[in-house]
């Protein structure tokens, strides 16, 4: 559920059926990382996403679009993800 990157540590990937079960992931990988900083990237339609990140104090600094040619893939619903993994993991 996270991993070291080249500037930051960053949390995801997170699928969780409740936002306490999020909560207290992001509790322990924020204080893991407690002097460190942190990236989450998560989607911006899941609104329970977004505030938690706020309330963790994140930031917007970006945002992305992802885009797919050909047939889409069943996927979890998207407001049970909580972090993407990354886009460079597709």
């Amino acid at each position: 559920m996270g991993r070291p990157g080249s500037k930051a540590a960053y949390f995801g990937p997170c699928v969780a059926t409740s936002l306490e079960a999020t909560e207290s992931l992001m509790r322990w990988f924020v204080g893991r990382h407690a002097e460190e900083l942190v990236y989450w990237d998560l989607l911006p339609g899941n609104r329970e996403a977004v505030l938690l990140a706020e309330r963790f104090g994140f930031t917007r600094i970006r945002q992305l679009v992802r885009m797919a040619r050909g047939q889409s893939r069943v996927a979890p619903d998207p407001q049970n993800i909580y972090a993407i993994a990354g886009f460079e993991f597709g």
